[in-house]
């Protein structure tokens, strides 16, 4: 099931780089159901039981509130019981200090079993987590060239 997905609330959810599974948050705050439905769907990766790393791309979305960092911190808690091993590292995009300082809280609340690293780029966080992963990249071809 590598595919890219959609949905109205302008998410994308993007498997087709497996095992980097990619979601693009949007540009606007969202509604507390539409904000529960976005964790589900992250849990159903995690029941793939396939090991995996979470790469989010926030860079156009606002900050979370209090209130979303929570539920974030204990979807990610349930995730790690429920399925250890199975995340082996979350990157965040985020393009604010306020957005950071928000990732940095998730953590302290969640306390992951697994790597976790804020970026300014995709591109960064993509290449971080497949070396978290162990997925060959072309700087590891290269340097074993």
């Amino acid at each position: 099931m590598m595919h890219r997905e959609t949905d109205d609330h302008d998410f994308s959810y993007d498997a087709t780089d497996w095992p980097v599974f990619r979601v693009t948050m949007p540009a606007r705050a969202l509604s507390a159901g539409a904000f529960h439905v976005h964790l589900d769907r992250i849990t159903a990766v995690y029941e793939r039981g396939e090991p995996f790393g979470l790469l989010i791309d926030a860079l156009r979305a606002p900050p979370l509130n209090a209130s979303e960092r929570q539920l974030v911190a204990e979807a990610m808690r349930f995730n790690a019981r429920r399925q250890p091993g199975v995340l082996r590292g979350l990157a965040v995009c985020l393009a604010s200090t306020v957005a950071r300082g928000g990732f940095t809280a998730i953590n302290w609340l969640a306390r992951p079993p697994y790597p976790t690293a804020a970026f300014e780029t995709v591109a960064s966080a993509n290449l971080w987590l497949k070396r978290q992963l162990g997925v060959p990249t072309s700087s590891h071809m290269r340097a074993g060239a």
